[in-house]
């Protein structure tokens, strides 16, 4: 598996059907609470060789609407730096 496999499995686990968004924390069936950057941060430590920074940067914020980012930047298999983002929301 690579490293961006490995990023899409785990944010895909934070994917809220009945919203339609991705967010920033979820439940697991024992109602267990985890977060998209801790989760990230256990799976990618022994995968990734060198510098890998794990960022949520808040990006809009409203009464009832936030949107943040994810931002995770990494040195792929063959050495090149690597920038994956995704749109976090809460409503």
């Amino acid at each position: 598996m690579t490293i961006l496999e490995k990023i899409e499995e785990v944010v895909s686990k934070y994917y809220e059907p009945t919203d339609d968004c991705t967010k920033r924390f979820r439940y697991d069936k024992d109602e267990n609470e985890f977060w998209i950057e801790k989760e990230l941060e256990e799976e990618l430590e022994n995968l990734v060789k060198g510098d890998l920074s794990i960022k949520v940067v808040d990006a809009y914020s409203s009464c009832n609407y936030e949107v943040d980012v994810l931002v995770v930047a990494y040195h792929d298999e063959s050495d090149t730096l690597q920038l994956y983002t995704k749109k976090l929301e809460l409503h």
